[in-house]
């Protein structure tokens, strides 16, 4: 798979949250070969304009000579693509969020269009974003989320010790605060009828819930997820309306109510079914009721929930087609090399 003659400097900010960042620093370096690694620091580049380069930066760029820099989360600005572009070093960018019109070290939605329209290549996960970057000028591609199978992954019966199964299910994610209403209300509502299990940095003290804190070690988190039947997620985003607030000059505003998440991958990954709302992205991904499990309003998730409780074989069945997927479809290496077919094939 790898490709000696393309020379790659990965940039990025540490979030050891970011399981996508995670993955990408363990298998990068069997797509390309990776000159070297640059991370920006908190007060390098925090919020709001960062318009001049970064000497740190260029230092790195000038010693590793890289053929492209590979930026996670758009943290390089205009000055510093247009100064690569100078020295023959194209950029590529991609994404860990629905948010393709924002850059978090830029106000002005204007200015961040001009830098997006400066990288040779744009990768975001939000499918429906890419014919809209395009109409602006900007080369988009569609990058999928993707999972690390050496951390997600099913465990043999001996390693999940004498509790297989302790939960119904279990949900990863804040539900104490006003932006999370939906996430509390599944949680709540499941909780009135199953076990749940919740990590959280905040215990919303529901019935049936068993609060663990805000557990980000993902091996252990991939050991809790192989003890419950189900793993639920949410993906339905009511705060969209805050990422506006970010920004001044909109003129493209998002629209979208749903998005996958990458903790679709990861859960399923970890050879559970995976339940969540029903939407247009996840069923470009997945079939209901084969490889993952969906609902359109509290009650259908109760229902399907208990269904699966019920009818265990049903629960190991989806686990193992979803799992049977993502291992072959998604996982970091696939898209790496999705990714770079597409660096490779244009000029």
């Amino acid at each position: 798979m790898q490709d000696a003659q393309m020379r790659v400097l990965f940039v990025y900010k540490e979030n050891r949250q970011d399981p996508c960042l995670q993955a990408l620093k363990r298998w990068l370096p069997g797509a390309v070969d990776v000159v070297g690694r640059f991370a920006f620091a908190a007060d390098e580049r925090g919020r709001f304009e960062s318009a001049t380069a970064l000497p740190r930066f260029c230092a790195e760029v000038e010693r590793t000579k890289p053929d492209v820099v590979f930026v996670w989360t758009n943290y390089l600005n205009l000055a510093e693509v247009e100064w690569c572009h100078r020295r023959g070093v194209r950029v590529l960018s991609a994404i860990n969020s629905f948010t393709s019109f924002n850059v978090g070290h830029i106000r002005n939605q204007r200015a961040t269009f001009d830098l997006l329209k400066a990288l040779d290549w744009y990768f975001v996960p939000h499918g429906p974003h890419v014919p809209v970057l395009r109409d602006h000028g900007v080369n988009a591609h569609e990058m999928p989320f993707f999972y690390d199978p050496a951390v997600y992954k099913p465990l043999p019966r001996a390693f999940r010790l004498f509790d297989v199964h302790r939960w119904d299910a279990f949900f990863a994610g804040g539900v104490a605060v006003s932006w999370a209403r939906n996430r509390r209300a599944l949680v709540e509502r499941l909780g009135q009828h199953a076990r749940v299990c919740l990590l959280a940095n905040i215990n919303p003290q529901l019935k049936g819930v068993s609060w663990y804190g805000a557990m980000t070690i993902p091996s252990v988190v991939n050991w809790m997820m192989n003890r419950s039947r189900v793993v639920l997620g949410s993906d339905f985003l009511p705060s969209v309306g805050a990422y506006h607030a970010m920004q001044d000059d909109i003129f493209v505003p998002y629209d979208v109510s749903f998005t996958i998440r990458s903790r679709v991958f990861t859960a399923i990954g970890s050879g559970r079914p995976f339940m969540v709302e029903r939407h247009d992205e996840i069923e470009r991904f997945f079939e209901d009721g084969r490889d993952i499990v969906l609902w359109s309003t509290l009650d259908e998730a109760v229902e399907r929930l208990m269904h699966l409780i019920r009818h265990p074989e049903e629960c190991e069945r989806i686990a193992r087609a979803g799992y049977e997927k993502v291992s072959r479809l998604h996982t970091a290496e696939a898209r790496l090399r999705e990714m770079f077919d597409i660096v490779r094939k244009e000029p």
